[in-house]
């Protein structure tokens, strides 16, 4: 390469004297020679030029066909495609190293997710589980205590109100303990329940949350007169048998006490002040069934006692049998023929005829009525 740079950087020996217009020997004083000077560069510049050209045109010919140069240039395109290939083969691996991370990433998000769903579902099944258990239990449970107890004050109303106050684990033992029984108590049934209570909590104490033990430490909230006031009204206007009966009484107060609470303080003022209430507060029975001021209901020790019923056939009626009455209503519109309707109603109420439904179907009606 330093011999074409020599070349390409090359000034030509040549003067082209003869080509000179002015003789400088000839010269009369230096003003004048200098103007001939002047004169012969600018007539020998496009000589000179042309000699440029002549030498560069060698000098290009001679690099073109060199095979050293050849063999350079050559050289030098494979590193230079080498690395392209490289920084090439360097993004590709980096794109791919990324496409793999996003995938592990997105896969293992699909795990979580799978993960998630099938744990919600195995809770879900095990709520479902528990409930059907339960439903089961509480269905034995009726059976067994029909059998060994004929009162009829206890009646399914009394047993929703057991049942809501039960755990699921003590079913078991409440059975055993009413199998082996030949007539019920329910006194002695009340105290096996809060033994069962008991022992249960002895041995939840330990891993009680602590947001629980929180909650158990705040203050009791106080019950003004307008809240009193309004209790007494919300028993009157949802009475038992009301689907979410306490918690409709709770949000009709104002929603400042909780469902609990409401009912804690409802059966408080029924045990202190009985006989001075306008409205007599109905025990889990038909609602305002009312007993004989003559005759005191007999009360045990603990569960809510249930009122005598009145002889209505209308207010003779199970929560179960409620429930298939409201499901058959909506199944048969009043569209059809009244006593088509009715047959196809009383069909889907168990133990009921066509005119025990008619009957219950207007004491809802006037009830309501009787509300507003």
């Amino acid at each position: 390469m330093a011999f074409y740079n020599f070349w390409d950087n090359f000034e030509t020996w040549r003067e082209f004297i003869h080509e000179d217009e002015y003789d400088l020997n000839q010269a009369e004083n230096r003003y004048e020679r200098r103007y001939m000077e002047q004169q012969n560069r600018r007539l020998k510049a496009p000589l000179l030029k042309n000699e440029k050209l002549r030498l560069n045109k060698l000098v290009n010919l001679a690099y073109t066909h060199d095979p050293r140069i050849k063999a350079m240039i050559a050289k030098q395109e494979e590193e230079k495609m080498a690395r392209k290939k490289e920084k090439q083969a360097q993004k590709e691996g980096k794109r791919a190293e990324e496409q793999a991370r996003i995938e592990k990433i997105k896969e293992e998000q699909r795990l979580k997710e799978e993960e998630a769903r099938e744990k919600e579902q195995r809770e879900k099944d095990q709520v479902l589980n528990r409930k059907k258990q339960r439903r089961e239990n509480e269905k034995r449970f009726r059976h067994v205590f029909k059998e060994k107890v004929s009162d009829p004050k206890y009646d399914d109303y009394y047993l929703d109100e057991v049942f809501s106050k039960m755990h699921d684990d003590d079913f078991e033992s409440t059975l055993e303990y009413i199998d082996s029984v030949i007539k019920l108590d329910v006194s002695e049934l009340d105290k096996k329940l809060q033994e069962l209570k008991q022992k249960r909590l002895k041995g939840e104490e330990v891993v009680k949350p602590v947001v629980e033990t929180i909650k158990e430490e705040k203050p009791e909230l106080e019950w003004t007169t307008q809240e009193l006031s309004l209790l007494t009204k919300g028993v009157a206007k949802y009475p038992a048998g009301t689907q979410d009966r306490w918690n409709r009484i709770a949000l009709y107060i104002g929603g400042r006490f909780s469902e609990a609470q409401v009912l804690d303080k409802a059966k408080a003022l029924k045990s202190k002040h009985k006989n001075e209430l306008s409205v007599k507060i109905p025990n889990y029975v038909n609602p305002k069934v009312e007993a004989p001021k003559s005759e005191p209901v007999p009360k045990p020790p603990t569960l809510p006692e249930a009122e005598p019923k009145e002889q209505n056939p209308a207010l003779n009626w199970s929560q179960d049998q409620q429930l298939q009455l409201e499901k058959a209503l909506k199944k048969y519109p009043g569209t059809l023929p009244a006593k088509e309707r009715w047959e196809k109603i009383a069909s889907e109420v168990e133990g009921k005829t066509m005119k025990d439904c008619v009957e219950r179907f207007k004491w809802i009606k006037e009830k309501l009525k009787s509300n507003n």
